[in-house]
This record gives C-alpha cells, structure tokens and sequence, in this order.
C-alpha cells in the first residue's frame, strides 16, 4: 500500500538533522576579525570558542586555510566523554609538552589514531581520517549497516564504516550527492561545523528511543532488522537510478517513524496507511517532532526479503510512484515480525 502527501511546513536549511531540536544561543559579539558575522561558518565557531571547545589563540581564525592533524586532534577529543587509559606513544615527532599531547594520547588509545612512529601533526587532515576520528571519539555505530550514495566511497574503501556513521548523523555531508571526496582535505571553518554537529549529535540524539508527544511518553525504536532496512533502501536507489532520479539520502530518525508505524500495525493488528492510534503517515511524523515538506508511505507484509519487498513495491503503480517520486530526498525503513512469523515493511520517504 502506498500513501502520500504534501505537507508544507517551514524548515531551516542550517538546523539540518537537529530541526527537531533548539539549541542554546549564544551571544553575537564578531570573535575573529576574518569571520564576519555572515561568514556561513560564524555560528559554528563562534560557539565553539564561547563554549571551550576551541581556544582562541589570535584575532585571526583562517577559515579557509587547512586544517592539521594536530588541530583536529585537540578539538575531536572533546568529543569523548571520559579519559582512557593510553598506551605509551611510539610517536618520535610529539613532545611530552606539546599542547595537542594529551589529546593525541586519547584518540590513540581508543583507536581513533594509529600509534606509528609519525604522527606528522603539521600535515593537513583527509575527509575520511576526519571522519574517522569523529565517529570513533562521538561513540558512533559506525560498524552497523548503511546505505552511503557517493559513488566514490564503497565496501572495499577503508573509511566506509565511518563515513557511513556521519553521513548517516549528518555531521558530515557529500560534497556532491554521488562524490564525498575522502581524499580532500577539511578546511579549519569546515571543522568547526563538522564538530558543532558532532556535539549536537551526542547532546541530543538516541536511535534506540523516540518521544511521543501525543500520549507523553518515550517509545522504544528498536529496528528488527537495520540490515534488512538498509537493503530495502539501496535497492530503492538502484531502481530510482535507472530512472536517472537522484538517490534518496538514508535518514535514521525517519527510520525511527518508520519502525513506530510497523510496531503499531504489529501489536495494533490493522495493515492500513491510516494508524487507529496515531492518523495519517505526516501526522505521525508530526506527532514525533519529524520536520517535512513533503511526506509518503509504503508498507508490505508476509514478504520474506528486502528483495522481495521491493520487487512487490516496484510492481504496483501505487507503490512504484512513490518510489519515483522525484521530489523526494530522504528515506527511512523498517522491519517487524509478528507471533506468526509474518514479516511487516514499512517505507517511509520525505522531502525537505
């Protein structure tokens, strides 16, 4: 069955996955003389100085210019919620005295950086070493299943788990939907952002648990299969491809909606778009503080495989239309089973 709907509400392009959240303001004194105040950077490193995660050294941030491994390291330890117990550094190039010491010893010990004889803190920092770190250090599921777009990051990259993880929070994002460019390098202002939505990912963000606002209460949103969801989504991409419709971006808190409906069908037990608890698909995700433009549904039961899911999808005009919807641009999936074994699929999809 397939349902949609166009729901127009008004959306911050900058609150990216945190629109369901505010965060705290800070005061809008010019910090740096070359990040004026509408640089597109100045929110993020204008907070991360007022907030101590950033030190200011000078009057001068250059924003532009490269970031080095050594910078990276000091403000991606921030990130880690308690000192670990390190290994003594092989590295022959960082003085017991350097500022970025003690936070090198950090990322080492939990794996965020290799322990060699060089640590090369003066050389500038790669997307996929960035992304890395962030994912290592924030305690990110960056070994669970995904569905990455870019054409230039695949299973047999090394950074894929991690550049998964982020792309999936979106704290870090492609440089074009198919391109993420691993091997560039981040730019200090890009840091800045990169970090501020990493602190907002720990600060607010749990997968495991959504809220309901329409009966006050926090709902578990354990996914029965993530592997099987995410499948469900790449192949989705694969036939939207064909199609040459750009591929839909894997979105974890509509997955969250996604997993609230096919629970609801399963203990509810009704096989309908409309919900008796909680209405229509978009009131729903209202209902969950999800943020859309526009909002559709696709659900399926007693298929035994994404595979198959897909294919009874594809083949129904309904379901296929929203499939090819062009306007789209997230998707989240889900999976539950019943007392009888039957599975039940849910696909929700969402423009914003």
């Amino acid at each position: 069955m397939s349902k949609t709907r166009y729901h127009v509400q008004f959306i911050s392009f900058a609150a990216l996955f945190l629109l369901a959240f505010s965060y705290p303001t800070v005061a809008k004194a010019q910090i740096y003389e070359d990040v004026p105040r509408e640089y597109w950077a100045y929110d993020a490193i204008n907070r991360l100085v007022s907030e101590g995660y950033l030190e200011r050294g000078s009057t001068h941030f250059e924003p532009e210019a490269f970031a080095t491994r050594q910078e990276a390291s000091e403000v991606i330890a921030t990130l880690m919620d308690e000192e670990q117990e390190a290994p003594p550094l092989a590295f022959t190039d960082v003085e017991e005295d350097a500022p970025y010491y003690e936070a090198v010893k950090q990322l080492v010990a939990i794996g965020a950086l290799q322990n060699t004889e060089h640590f090369n803190g003066d050389k500038f920092l790669r997307r996929s070493h960035v992304a890395k770190m962030v994912a290592i250090a924030a305690n990110m599921e960056y070994e669970t299943a995904h569905a990455l777009t870019y054409k230039d990051v695949t299973k047999k990259t090394w950074s894929y788990n991690y550049v998964g993880a982020v792309a999936a929070a979106d704290i870090m994002n492609g440089v074009t939907i198919y391109e993420f460019r691993p091997e560039s390098y981040v730019t200090r202002a890009q840091l800045a952002v990169i970090m501020e939505r990493a602190i907002q990912y720990k600060t607010y963000v749990n997968y495991n648990v959504i809220y309901d606002y329409l009966h006050n209460a926090v709902l578990p949103t354990d996914n029965y299969s993530r592997e099987w969801s995410v499948e469900v989504a790449r192949l989705t991409n694969e036939y939207r491809e064909q199609y040459g419709l750009p591929p839909l971006r894997y979105d974890r808190l509509l997955e969250q909606v996604a997993v609230v409906k096919a629970k609801d069908m399963v203990t509810t037990n009704y096989f309908e778009h409309k919900s008796p608890i909680y209405g229509q698909p978009w009131d729903m995700a209202t209902i969950f503080d999800y943020k859309f433009v526009g909002y559709g549904e696709n659900i399926a039961r007693y298929f035994h495989s994404p595979q198959h899911t897909v294919l009874g999808w594809i083949n129904s005009p309904g379901h296929r239309r929203n499939i090819l919807n062009p306007h789209y641009t997230h998707i989240g999936v889900a999976v539950d089973k019943d007392k009888e074994n039957n599975y039940y699929w849910v696909q929700h999809f969402s423009s914003k």
